[in-house]
Order: C-alpha cells, then structure tokens, then sequence
C-alpha cells in the first residue's frame, strides 16, 4: 500500500496506439513529437561535429614533422635502465 494522500503512479503505455500517439492528451502527443526532433537533430549534430573533428585532427597530424608521426603510429616500449646495486666488493672504503 502507498503512503496516505498519495495517489497511484499511472503506468506508461508499453505500445503506441493508433495513429502513432504514445499518450490519450494531445498536448503530450505534440510534445512527444518534438522532442522526438529535437533528439534526431541532437545525433545528427553531434556525428557532423564527430566527423568534422576527426578531419581536423587527421589534419593537424599531417602537420607534424615525420619523426612526430612515426612515433605516434608505432610506439616503442619504454625501457628503464636498472639499478645498479653495489656488491661488497664493490664497494670503497
């Protein structure tokens, strides 16, 4: 049971009904449909800024001197000289 004065939640339609409407208000309907828009208009924006983005940087990588861009497609492992550890025969007195 709900808490006292609560009403109960009104469960979203899982199907669309007729005509394509989601909801029993037409004013929902309407309001559906934009944002519906405004949402396809949001990812297409964002895959041409995605691609626009990726021109530039393959651009700016043309730029870059040939030693840059060698170093950045093949990377080599970065080896760290060991320590050196004295022995007691190394060491002086």
């Amino acid at each position: 049971m709900g808490a006292p004065g609560c009403l109960p939640s009104r469960k979203m339609p899982r199907s669309v009904g007729n005509g394509g409407e989601i909801y029993q208000e037409p004013e929902l309907n309407a309001l559906e449909d934009k944002l519906n828009v405004s949402n396809q208009n949001i990812a297409q924006s964002y895959d041409s800024f995605m691609a626009a983005r990726a021109q530039v940087r393959q651009g700016a990588f043309r730029l870059l001197p040939d030693a840059e861009r060698r170093a950045l497609l093949h990377p080599q492992p970065v080896f760290t000289k060991p320590e050196r550890r004295l022995h007691s025969f190394d060491r002086q007195s």
